[in-house]
């Protein structure tokens, strides 16, 4: 890792520091009580990490680095990223086979975004020089471009807008009365077009002329309530793997 870079992790200050705790005077004491009492936190839970018995589970097959290993390393990323590698077994870090050079901890992922989206703020140079954001935004336009391309991608059964719906045609758009969520069979998933974070997702299903959010029966102007006027797309709801589920 580049000095540079490594300052730049144990100096940037979490976002959520500035939006959800209050400000504080920041004097150099203080500032050296936080740094000694964080780092005694991280390094306390990065050596406990590998004896810990209901985290230390092997996740993938093959032989395991010794306990000694997995502390060295463990501290080592502790050093390096002021973080805890919390999804050490979960990536598979365990393993011989497997190195801690070869995944990107959040800090530093955190430094490398702030400085990318900064730059492209400013509209100064970047190695990325175009910004994709727009395209992922919009659910139901990055549908046809996974599409175009073969990429798997949740089924667009819908769009609403307006108190109109079009059933995905890949022909043409054609809305129609609301009202035709009666008529069609699915077991999917309203989501807002450019919503983030699942915020005012619900699950919606239509099965023999009934309505039902979550299981509950609900009739058509309930829907549509509780859309309002925003934009959403019915996907088709895909089933989790049993390790996620």
């Amino acid at each position: 890792m580049k000095f540079k870079l490594f300052r730049l992790i144990h100096t940037e200050c979490s976002y959520k520091k500035y939006y959800y705790q209050k400000l504080e005077k920041d004097t150099f004491i203080n500032r050296v009580k936080k740094e000694i009492t964080q780092y005694y936190r991280i390094f306390l839970y990065a050596a406990y990490l590998p004896f810990n018995k209901s985290i230390n589970t092997q996740q993938f097959p093959g032989e395991r680095k010794s306990k000694l290993r997995m502390l060295f390393e463990s501290l080592l990323w502790a050093i390096k990223y002021k973080e805890v590698c919390n999804y050490y077994f979960l990536y598979g870090l365990d393993l011989k086979s497997r190195s801690i050079n070869d995944y990107v901890a959040y800090t530093e992922f955190r430094v490398l975004r702030n400085i990318i989206n900064f730059r492209q703020r400013e509209n100064l140079r970047t190695l990325y020089t175009f910004n994709y954001l727009a395209l992922a935004r919009d659910k139901f336009v990055f549908y046809q471009y996974c599409q175009s391309l073969g990429m798997p991608y949740p089924k667009t059964i819908a769009l609403y807008r307006g108190g109109e719906i079009s059933w995905y045609n890949r022909a043409k758009m054609l809305f129609t009365n609301i009202e035709t969520l009666l008529e069609h069979e699915f077991d999917g998933f309203c989501k807002e077009v450019t919503g983030e974070s699942g915020k005012g997702a619900f699950a919606l299903k239509s099965k023999n002329g009934r309505l039902s959010i979550f299981d509950e029966e609900v009739s058509v102007s309930e829907v549509v309530n509780r859309i309002g006027n925003a934009t959403f797309i019915i996907q088709e709801k895909l089933k989790n793997h049993p390790i996620i589920d």
